[in-house]
């Protein structure tokens, strides 16, 4: 499913995170903040840490927050969330979601709910959630598709296998129908 935290807006930067597993706050902060200097240099000086204690704190978040508030519009895409497990670091999430501004909008794309508290959101009407039904195809979508890529020749029981393959997801079906069409031809 994806979170979308407000509408995105055109010709906005896109930053895009892809987690592979587990980490901590600090990481997590730190990673942000690598991935959003990419398009806003200022942050850069937020990533040098004085001292001991906790790197992702709470203020450190404020002062992110305050410097996407002077950027020029961003997407920041969060792939994979629901492989994030730490409690501290959903903190940070959600700290960041309750005091992003206006230039910023976050997509979070999970397989699962993430444990965020998302209610003020979906009271200011600044959440758009997206589940895999939302963007199965129908079944007239699917036949267009088909006819498109000029998959009508396969038997109506190779068709049904590619649409339950893919779920009716539309880059799966793109990577089947290429497949299945390379099989139909011998190449």
């Amino acid at each position: 499913a994806a979170w979308v935290h407000e509408q995105v807006a055109p010709h906005a930067r896109v930053a895009w995170i892809s987690i592979h597993g587990s980490m901590n706050a600090d990481q997590w902060l730190l990673l942000l903040l690598e991935t959003l200097e990419t398009h806003i240099p200022a942050l850069r000086d937020l990533r040098n840490h004085d001292g001991p204690g906790q790197f992702a704190s709470p203020q450190r978040v404020r002062v992110l927050c305050r410097e996407l508030a002077a950027a020029e519009r961003c997407v920041l895409v969060i792939d994979d969330y629901h492989l994030i497990d730490a409690p501290a670091v959903h903190a940070v999430t959600q700290q960041l979601l309750d005091d992003a501004p206006d230039a910023l909008h976050v997509v979070l794309l999970a397989r699962s709910a993430p444990p965020l508290r998302l209610t003020q959101l979906i009271l200011d009407d600044a959440l758009l959630t997206l589940t895999d039904a939302d963007l199965r195809l129908s079944a007239d979508e699917f036949s267009a598709f088909t006819h498109i890529f000029h998959l009508d020749e396969l038997p109506p029981a190779a068709l049904e296998a590619m649409q339950q393959d893919a779920l009716g997801w539309i880059a799966g079906l793109k990577l089947l129908a290429h497949e299945r069409r390379r099989d139909l031809h011998g190449q």
